[in-house]
C-alpha cells in the first residue's frame, strides 16, 4: 500500500527532515509506477527499462463507435471495441492513435493467407444472376476469385462454366454446348482486394 500524503511537506517541517521526505516521495513514486511501468530502484524495474510500460498494461475500452474522435486524450494508443451486439458479430476492433484510427477486425472479416496491404480492403461481393453475364457492384484492384452454381433445377448435364472474370465482372456459359437463358439462375461469389482512399 502506498503512504501519500499531500498535506506533507508542512511549511513549519525543519529543512534537516527534507532529505527524508523526498527518498520517502521518490519510493512512494516507484512503487506505484511499477504497476504499469518499468521503474528502477523500489519499482524493482532496471535503469535499461526504466520508464518503459509494462506488457500487458494498455488499457482497451468498450463504448459506441461515435463516443470517440482521432486525437482525443482519452482514448488516443489506446485497443476500442464498439459497443454494438458484440455476441451477434456487430462489435470491432480499432486501434486508435493521434492520427488515425485502424480497424482491426470482428466476427465478419475475413482471412486470408495473402497479407493485404493498405490502401487495400478485402471485398465479397454475392449474388444471383440469369443471362450470362454479371457485374460485381464494385470494382477490384486485380482480378478476384469468383464461385459460381446453378440455384434452378436443370438438367444434371448442365453446371456453369465461366467463359471471362474481369475486375468488374464476369460472363459464364451453362456447360459444353449449353444455351444461357433466362430460366436458369446462378449464384455467384466473387472475392477480392478493393483501393480505398
Amino acid at each position: 500500500m502506498i503512504a501519500w500524503d499531500e498535506a506533507l511537506e508542512r511549511d513549519s517541517d525543519y529543512l534537516s527532515q527534507f532529505p527524508t521526505a523526498l527518498r520517502s516521495l521518490k519510493s512512494n513514486l516507484a512503487t506505484g509506477l511499477s504497476q504499469s511501468m518499468e521503474w528502477p530502484g523500489s519499482g524493482g524495474g532496471s535503469l535499461a527499462s526504466a520508464g518503459q510500460m509494462k506488457l500487458g498494461t494498455f488499457r482497451a475500452f468498450l463504448a459506441l463507435q461515435s463516443a470517440f474522435s482521432i486525437g482525443s486524450p482519452g482514448t488516443t494508443g489506446r485497443l476500442y471495441v464498439t459497443s454494438g451486439n458484440v455476441v451477434l458479430g456487430s462489435g470491432r476492433l480499432f486501434a486508435t492513435g493521434s492520427a488515425a484510427t485502424i480497424f482491426l477486425g470482428g466476427n465478419r472479416v475475413m482471412e486470408s493467407a495473402t497479407a493485404v496491404i493498405a490502401p487495400h480492403r478485402w471485398v465479397l461481393s454475392a449474388g444471383t444472376a440469369a443471362g450470362g453475364a454479371v457485374s460485381y457492384g464494385t470494382v477490384y484492384a486485380g482480378i478476384p476469385t469468383v464461385a459460381v452454381s446453378v440455384e434452378t433445377s436443370v438438367a444434371s448435364t448442365v453446371w456453369p462454366c465461366l467463359s471471362s472474370v474481369t475486375q468488374g465482372g464476369f460472363t459464364y456459359d451453362l456447360g459444353p454446348g449449353a444455351i444461357v437463358d433466362d430460366t436458369t439462375t446462378l449464384g455467384w461469389e466473387s472475392v477480392g482486394t478493393v483501393v480505398f482512399g
